[in-house]
């Protein structure tokens, strides 16, 4: 063959070459597009979900139950503090009434720890973000921490004077929860309440 003819048969396979990675290149843009087309698509998806409210379904004003938030925040950071106090006199307590109060402590700090969750929740479905770190609790608390105390009578003391003190602020929760028409918080607080007046109750006696 001549070179000629060998010159020819090289440039026809080199165009062959060419316009063959000339299509794949081509196919690979359009198709990179499109996928990039597609998370773009969905990525705006997500952003949609993202800023849907709770409230928006419950037909629940965001601005208006905003204070029933606020004191909801601040009823978690005082369940907070007032559960680990209880841990402290469940650990700590001595004396004769050891066997019945170490039981009863524990009780209490169970029932404290459903309660944090249950506001914590309640807080999120009213489209607030419940506070988590103790730091934020330590500085926001009604409640005080306790050192270490090892009397019962001390530590039934300090139970009866906080139980004291949620009671009142759900009260002042349920009276701003009626305002906006938010009969969720409004049960929970009145459920709580009806429960610890029978503590309450039932400490006095002890006391007495």
């Amino acid at each position: 063959m001549k070179k000629s003819g060998i010159r020819a048969i090289q440039n026809i396979y080199i165009d062959i070459v060419y316009i063959c990675l000339y299509n794949i290149d081509f196919v690979f843009i359009f198709v990179t597009s499109k996928t990039n087309r597609n998370r773009k698509n969905n990525i705006n998806k997500s952003k949609k979900f993202t800023i849907m409210k709770v409230t928006e379904f419950t037909k629940l004003s965001t601005l208006a139950v905003k204070p029933v938030v606020e004191a909801l925040q601040q009823l978690l950071a005082d369940y907070q503090i007032y559960y680990s106090n209880l841990r402290g006199l469940h650990w700590n307590v001595k004396g004769k009434e050891f066997f019945v109060l170490h039981a009863q402590f524990e009780n209490m700090y169970d029932n404290a720890a459903t309660k944090i969750d249950e506001i914590a929740e309640r807080i999120l479905m009213l489209d607030g973000i419940p506070a988590h770190n103790y730091s934020e609790y330590l500085k926001t608390s009604n409640v005080k921490e306790l050192g270490y105390v090892s009397n019962g009578d001390e530590g039934v003391t300090h139970v009866m004077e906080t139980i004291s003190h949620f009671v009142t602020a759900e009260r002042t929760i349920l009276s701003l929860a009626s305002e906006v028409g938010d009969e969720t918080t409004v049960a929970m607080m009145s459920d709580y309440i009806k429960e610890q007046e029978k503590l309450l109750w039932m400490l006095v006696a002890y006391k007495s």
